[in-house]
């Protein structure tokens, strides 16, 4: 006799858990990502996950896919923690006071020259305030072969100017931003020691790294990489493997040198790609896409392989393509 009324209470409360569960799932479907839309639609949940934690790397901390007048410039890095994404650099050391090549201060800038980057009328302004030559300086001087006072007047074709390396993590590190910090010529010992206390006291010591190939021209040498590794002084620095054709590594053997992460080898199918990652997973590192990227092809098949950092020259479209 008591059936009816436990039916009718039961069809009365799907009905009411059916009315709030619908525009919740809406609501859900609404605010998913392009990655998480088009992995679910494939049928790929495990994968449509990794859209909200695949990390976003701006190759030379650029904004946008032009080239010189934000690459590597406080404003770009100011740009990338605005928009909650991490960063790729790079770092030489300029000349000494008195011109010694390579053993003055370490800054932040790409190329070997100074050309394209750096404005003929900053170049000629260096020039006329230092006292340099023509011959000694000019856009096809070597930025290692550049003094701090010349460096001082440097603007990029956009009008920024160049940051040091010790400008550059401090502002990082205080705000927060993820960066790997490729090294061109290795910064001096106090430097690093320097860097690294700076890291540790902001807790950014495994999210400031830096990272390296092997030097072509040395039989394939990771001997600057392992120095720091195995410096007592800087006890938990996290170093990366750059991948390249001419000296490729296995996961195994850059694990044993003792580096925290790794690009991808180019050239790679897929199905080589996953299998390349998940080696790299299984030893406890983390894994990045071996260049950088700035088309969706390129970002679906990164997340396919569960690379854990995406590099590109769009950061803002990354961003907005995971995340949504």
């Amino acid at each position: 006799m008591f059936r009816k009324p436990i039916l009718i209470v039961a069809v009365f409360t799907l009905l009411v858990v059916s009315v709030l569960v619908a525009p919740l799932q809406q609501a859900n479907a609404a605010t998913k990502s392009p990655c998480e839309k088009y992995f679910t639609n494939q049928g790929k949940p495990w994968l449509a996950k990794r859209c909200r934690t695949t990390s976003v790397v701006s190759h030379r901390a650029k904004y946008t896919s032009s080239s010189t007048t934000n690459e590597n410039t406080m404003k770009a890095l100011k740009f990338d923690g605005k928009i909650g994404v991490g960063c790729e650099t790079d770092t030489w050391r300029l000349a000494s006071d008195d011109g010694a090549e390579a053993q003055g201060r370490s800054v932040i800038f790409h190329d070997t020259t100074i050309g394209r980057v750096v404005t003929d009328e900053s170049i000629a302004a260096a020039r006329d305030a230092t006292g340099a030559s023509e011959a000694d300086l000019n856009p096809q001087t070597k930025m290692s072969m550049v003094t701090y006072a010349q460096f001082t007047y440097f603007r990029t074709t956009g009008g920024e100017p160049l940051p040091t390396l010790k400008q550059w993590v401090n502002y990082a590190a205080n705000n927060k931003i993820p960066c790997n910090i490729e090294i061109k010529w290795k910064p001096s010992d106090a430097e690093l020691i320097a860097t690294v206390t700076k890291l540790r006291a902001t807790k950014m010591l495994k999210k400031i790294t830096f990272w390296n190939a092997p030097t072509t021209n040395h039989a394939c040498s990771t001997a600057n990489m392992e120095e720091i590794i195995d410096n007592p002084d800087l006890l938990g620095i996290v170093v990366g493997f750059k991948q390249t054709s001419e000296c490729p590594l296995s996961p195994q053997d850059i694990h044993d040198k003792g580096y925290g992460y790794t690009t991808l080898p180019g050239g790679l199918t897929l199905s080589e790609r996953k299998n390349f990652v998940k080696q790299v997973h299984d030893l406890g590192m983390t894994a990045g896409s071996p260049v950088s990227l700035d088309k969706i092809a390129g970002w679906k098949q990164n997340i396919t392989a569960k690379v854990d950092y995406i590099m590109t020259n769009k950061p803002k479209a990354l961003r907005d393509w995971l995340r949504g």
